[in-house]
């Protein structure tokens, strides 16, 4: 992008895609678009945009967005940021002075026109962890100009990618100044839309300013460090966090910058970095140093804090064992815990002293303050404490005392109504891939959980030894492949065009593209290009499959990638079957298709990524008979001639199953999967498949349906008996 202003035009300035994502089962991701982070043009009168792209091919119906949000007096009127001179010194002392909230300019305050927001807040339980971003705007605004940058990102987030509101939580500008961010209550767990994949139980705080190009002077950095810290120390001592622990948490997308699949658990710090959790610069080298030195701030500044307090197991009715508060204090704590009913009545009121800082664990016997036995039922445990004055935050846990045959009844009537609330992800037919967690952890095998979801079917040995066809680039105008050893004397190819077959190694690139109504193929070795001919249907075969041709030796992977992509980035390698790429007539003109055929059996089912690895074993079974299920079917239906295929790899045009070849057993815990693969293979050649009426259906499964699975009927139209 460049812009007219009075001197001529600006430089060409290339604009990143946003980096940014909603939760994906949201409502707020439904229609989000895709697009650039902003650009601010300060007084420019005329712009222009060029799309550059490796392949050539440019992107359909680009849309260029404008927005002017003048400065307003009022900008002139808000709150000066902290001052260097009076910055608190951090010593040891200052650890008792606790964690107010600080000074934030409201969303009225700087200008939030409340009408273009596109739907409500939603909330997490808690919060569990900060991330640091930047905004990879202007570094060089006024004061006036600051308020005025965070309603045009405000706009460009709502009108321009669709979000419900402004992705992050809060906003600081170079002048130490906090911003009020997405609505909902600052006090409060709003889900944000700025960390693909980890927006819930986290808040952000981003940077006015691209801090990737260029640093800021030290007197402006350092009020950034003592706003962020104090908003920091005030959200982590509400929700009871260590600011230089680590926390665990489960990721709920692969898109945008996440580094996980849906499921998987990141062990997460408190305090930190986009890029510490997401394939991203952001917030950039310049900022992302600041960090170690914003997690110490934090920590001095939280004053006496009861870290990640948990609740016990619950305890029967009769039986012994306590419940129990277990916490680690910042400081020697005089402590309450008030113990209520369901019903609202006060039964325990328990105190005591902690001699010093560290462990701590309150136990209730689960008598009430008269020595009796409570009944059964589920109790509130709510403990608040202080040290020199210094408040902790109060914290409330649940206590289950179950019942037992000899127990009394619980004395607290049932509610007169229940207020269900839930949210899905996926279009919500057939097994929940969550519900599936869920029954496995209560015990139930795999047969057990499919059988569940899909009415009148069956779960049989089925004949799956057979080779299905998945297309992993769809319609491109070329693409390129590479072998790579995964043993020392690996990395042997062979490339068959029309009858001549030419074998290669792994320092060999070949190349694919557009010859008229069929396949060009170039071999490039050593920077020399030589052209291998033309032919409706080229094969590719490597070493150590069931069928390697010529290219003998070791085990080998295809290394496949499309015009925009790099050999050296993660995934798009294959370890069995074969590879052909085909010509095909498209109304766009002739188009190629590359497309791996591999046995269902397990070479197939060994690349499906569709839960984490760490799973437990009943679940990823679940998903493998699921999954087998679904490409028996649609083989069945016959092969698609607009992908040569008959399932695409989950990219696209189809969205079938997620294939990634073998990133999948080469992942973390990757054994555990080709484990539970094999675990549902009766012999060499039959694997288990749900089946109606003798025949493999089309098992549709989504990430979570808040608790009721939908039917084909009400979502696409038509009828399966079986969903």
């Amino acid at each position: 992008v460049r812009v007219r202003q009075d001197d001529g035009w600006s430089n060409w300035t290339p604009l990143p895609v946003s980096d940014h994502a909603p939760d994906p089962g949201s409502l707020e991701a439904q229609g989000v678009r895709f697009g650039t982070e902003p650009l601010i043009t300060g007084d420019a009168d005329g712009v222009q945009v060029r799309i550059d792209t490796p392949g050539g091919v440019s992107p359909v119906d680009p849309q260029v967005m404008l927005m002017n949000n003048p400065v307003v007096a009022e900008d002139a009127d808000l709150p000066l940021g902290p001052q260097q001179a009076s910055l608190p010194i951090s010593t040891v002392a200052a650890a008792t002075l606790g964690a107010p909230m600080p000074a934030i300019i409201t969303r009225a305050q700087w200008g939030a026109n409340e009408a273009i927001r596109r739907a409500g807040p939603t909330y997490s339980g808690t919060i569990k962890a900060a991330f640091l971003h930047h905004t990879v705007t202007s570094n060089s605004y006024t004061p006036e100009e600051a308020a005025q940058q965070v309603r045009n990102l405000y706009g460009w987030f709502v009108k321009g990618l669709r979000y419900s509101d402004l992705a992050y939580n809060f906003l600081v500008d170079r002048f130490g100044r906090l911003y009020e961010g997405r609505a909902g209550g600052m006090d409060q767990a709003v889900i944000g839309g700025h960390t693909a994949g980890f927006n819930s139980e986290t808040f952000a705080v981003s940077a006015l300013g691209n801090f990737q190009s260029k640093d800021l002077p030290p007197e402006e950095m350092v009020v950034i460090d003592e706003s962020v810290a104090q908003l920091m120390a005030w959200k982590l001592s509400m929700n009871h966090r260590d600011p230089n622990g680590t926390t665990v948490l489960v990721s709920d997308s692969s898109s945008g910058t996440s580094r996980y699949q849906p499921g998987e658990q990141a062990n997460a710090l408190v305090i930190g970095g986009h890029r510490d959790i997401g394939q991203t610069a952001c917030p950039g080298r310049y900022l992302e140093p600041q960090i170690p030195v914003i997690r110490s701030m934090v920590a001095s500044k939280m004053g006496v804090t009861a870290f990640n307090p948990v609740m016990s197991a619950p305890a029967a009715w009769g039986a012994s064992e306590p419940l129990a508060i277990s916490t680690t204090t910042t400081a020697p704590l005089t402590w309450t815990v008030a113990v209520t009913s369901r019903c609202g009545n006060q039964v325990r009121s328990l105190s005591g002293q902690q001699a010093a800082g560290g462990a701590l664990s309150i136990g209730w016997d689960k008598l009430d303050d008269s020595g009796a036995q409570v009944p059964p039922g589920t109790y509130t445990l709510t403990l608040n404490g202080s040290s020199n004055g210094d408040a902790i935050f109060p914290w409330a846990g649940t206590g289950i005392i179950p019942a037992t045959a000899s127990s009394p009844m619980d004395p607290c009537a049932p509610p007169d109504g229940f207020t269900l609330t839930g949210s899905g992800y996926g279009h919500g037919i057939g097994m929940s891939q969550w519900g599936a967690y869920g029954m496995a952890l209560e015990g139930r095998d795999a047969s057990a959980i499919v059988s569940h979801y899909y009415s009148g079917t069956t779960v049989e040995p089925t004949k799956d030894d057979i080779d299905i066809r998945v297309n992993l680039l769809y319609q491109v105008q070329s693409l390129q492949v590479r072998s790579k050893d995964l043993e020392p004397g690996g990395g042997a190819i062979e490339v068959t065009v029309g009858e001549t077959a030419t074998l290669g190694g792994p320092s060999d690139v070949f190349a694919f593209n557009v010859n008229g109504s069929s396949v060009g193929v170039r071999r490039i070795a050593n920077g020399t290009a030589t052209d291998l001919g033309v032919a409706n249907n080229v094969k590719i075969r490597w070493a150590g499959t069931r069928d390697p041709g010529s290219a003998a030796g070791p085990p080998t992977l295809l290394n496949v990638i499309g015009p925009s992509g790099t050999f050296d980035s993660s995934g798009h390698r294959y370890r069995y079957g074969f590879v052909d790429v085909t010509a095909v007539n498209t109304s766009s003109g002739v188009r190629l298709n590359a497309v791996n055929s591999v046995r269902v059996h397990d070479e197939y089912l060994f690349g499906i990524s569709e839960v984490s690895n760490s799973w437990p074993e009943a679940a990823m079974q679940a998903q493998v008979i699921a999954a087998r299920s679904y490409g028996l079917s649609k083989m069945d239906d016959g092969l698609r001639k607009s992908c040569s295929c008959d399932v695409d790899d989950g990219g696209g045009p189809y969205s079938d199953q997620t294939f990634i070849g073998w990133l999948k057993q080469s992942s973390t815990k990757g054994g555990r999967w080709t484990a539970a693969v094999k675990a549902t293979n009766p012999s060499d050649t039959t694997g288990l498949a749900v089946l109606y009426k003798g025949k493999p259906i089309k098992a549709f499964y989504t990430s979570s349906t808040g608790g009721a699975t939908t039917s084909v009927k009400d979502v696409w139209g038509g009828d399966l008996p079986y969903a």
